[in-house]
């Protein structure tokens, strides 16, 4: 049940992302250079914590700017990675302690239902304020909110 929720959650972000991105697609630079970057970081970001749950080394500086052509496949990438992630997970590695250096360079250990939770809520926090440059630059904000996904999912939207 747990392993269900977890990985509908991750569904949930990876259809928000790819809803903003979608948008950001059909705007003229990608929006502003600031939705690029808070883009970039919400993917480095996903792969920066994917990376140290599987133990591998970072390969992703966290405040890149990439434009939104070279985003699209790299979310694709990083989706892909993720579910296949889901895919071999078991219910006992939610209590596994990962230990890693942050980017400014201090050791943690978090659990890995801690590291998936943050990273749902880091990316809605960014997608949040790339909505906010949307409306501030005369662009109609788009809805990636959990329940609107929870609609269309169910067929209710």
């Amino acid at each position: 049940m747990m392993i269900a929720h977890f990985a509908d959650l991750y569904a949930y972000n990876q259809w928000a992302n790819d809803r903003l991105l979608q948008v950001l697609q059909g705007i003229p630079n990608g929006g502003t250079a600031r939705c690029c970057q808070l883009m970039t970081h919400i993917l480095s970001a996903q792969q920066a914590w994917l990376e140290r749950v599987r133990g591998i080394p970072r390969t992703v500086g966290l405040w890149d700017t990439l434009d939104i052509a070279e985003l699209l496949p790299l979310f694709a990438e990083s989706h892909r990675l993720w579910a296949a992630f889901w895919q071999n997970f078991t219910a006992d590695e939610f209590g596994r302690v990962i230990s890693y250096t942050n980017s400014q360079g201090k050791a943690y250990q978090n659990t890995v239902k801690d590291i998936v939770t943050h990273l749902v809520n880091h990316s809605t926090y960014h997608r949040a304020q790339v909505n906010q440059l949307l409306r501030q630059n005369g662009f109609e904000p788009i809805l990636t909110d959990y329940i609107a996904y929870v609609r269309v999912r169910t067929g209710q939207d």
